[in-house]
């Protein structure tokens, strides 16, 4: 489907009346989209496991986490260190309220599971805890990232920070250098059987 839908969009593109009006930059922006469009419709993604989904974490501790991502995602905006710090008491007490049940888990059900020699929750623990298989959670400002799409967002921006931005109507325009003309040439049979006699066989 990605080749078929490209090769249909190609095709028009390039027959398009406006192609060659538009500057570069607006064609390959129009061919970025349609392309990253085909990409996020055709080729699946892996679900990982969040947080909300762990067996200690239940509906209430669900809430703290959603609203105190909201309150990370205001602070960051606003940029206000009152709300700052709102946020970092508030995500000391999610925290808090975090690790009670998750010590009550590990003390109670999945060491009875053990001494009843059920290793299915401790499985289950086990892959509760690994949220990702490949890159760990990154760290961005006072928030850790393990979303694999907000991952890839995180290094994009940080790979786009390292190059100068620049407009395209005011790039430097580089003119032709003022070289004096070649003159006429004059090519003898002579000359083209002097060259030839010449020729290193043993050399491509």
């Amino acid at each position: 489907p990605i080749k078929e839908g490209m090769t249909l969009f190609v095709s028009s593109f390039l027959t398009d009346d406006d192609f060659h009006s538009r500057t570069i930059e607006t064609n390959w922006v129009l061919f970025k989209s349609k392309l990253f469009h085909l990409l996020a419709t055709h080729i699946p993604r892996e679900k990982q496991r969040s947080k909300f989904s762990l067996p200690w974490i239940n509906g209430r501790l669900s809430r703290m986490i959603g609203r105190k991502r909201h309150l990370y995602m205001i602070a960051k905006i606003s940029g206000n260190e009152e709300v700052w710090c709102r946020y970092k008491v508030y995500k000391r007490t999610t925290q808090k309220e975090i690790r009670r049940p998750h010590a009550s888990f590990f003390r109670h059900a999945l060491t009875n599971s053990l001494e009843e020699n059920n290793l299915k929750p401790f499985y289950q623990y086990i892959k509760a805890k690994r949220l990702d298989s490949g890159i760990p959670p990154i760290k961005q400002g006072d928030e850790y990232i393990s979303n694999s799409s907000m991952k890839a967002e995180v290094f994009k921006s940080l790979f786009q920070s390292v190059f100068t931005h620049h407009k395209i109507d005011t790039l430097h325009v580089i003119s032709k250098p003022q070289l004096p003309r070649i003159q006429p040439l004059h090519i003898t049979l002579q000359g083209i059987e002097n060259l030839l006699k010449h020729i290193n066989v043993r050399k491509a």
